[in-house]
């Protein structure tokens, strides 16, 4: 409906499929940062609405859809690699994803974001930020901001691509 469901797990792994109508959905998944055994693994699929995702945790072999609208997505997963072989795909809008981690922070995983004025910001620590990595963007002006103590690897054997628009990106 018009305002949206709210999921929340805490303290283990979410397996399996996770669905919501259209609306402005909050989701949270609490694993617990750095623990490897609660990692966030399956499909969340948020369809439309202003969706506001946070996943404190890795979230790995996982598939997460946001529809269109203005999503808000972060991943924080303290000292394991926030998001791996996954793949993060939000619709057309404005929208805001973050990935942080103390290790690796994207790897071997795809971020796919439709037309629209968006920003990222991936921080990573010890290992490189994006690894084997595919970041992609349509229209609009794009801001992606990759910072970490290794970000002079923040793009090993990885492909970013962002349609047309003010684009801006840092590496900090």
């Amino acid at each position: 409906g018009l305002w949206g469901e709210v999921l929340s797990e805490t303290n283990g792994t979410a397996v399996g499929h996770r669905e919501t109508a259209d609306g402005n959905d909050i989701v949270t998944f609490n694993g617990g940062p750095g623990m490897i055994n609660d990692a966030f693994r399956g499909t969340l699929d948020t369809k439309g609405g202003d969706d506001t995702i946070s996943i404190l945790g890795p979230m790995w072999d996982a598939t997460l859809n946001a529809g269109s609208g203005n999503n808000s997505i972060d991943v924080n997963a303290g000292y394991s690699m926030a998001v791996y072989g996954s793949t993060v795909s939000v619709a057309d809008g404005d929208n805001t994803i973050r990935f942080a981690s103390e290790s690796e922070t994207m790897v071997t995983s795809t971020l796919s974001m439709g037309d629209g004025n968006n920003t990222v910001h991936v921080s990573g620590g010890d290992g490189g930020v994006i690894n084997n990595g595919v970041v992609t963007a349509g229209d609009g002006d794009n801001t992606i901001t990759i910072d970490g103590d290794m970000a002079r690897y923040a793009l090993a054997g990885s492909t970013m691509t962002l349609g047309d628009g003010n684009n801006t990106i840092r590496m900090e």
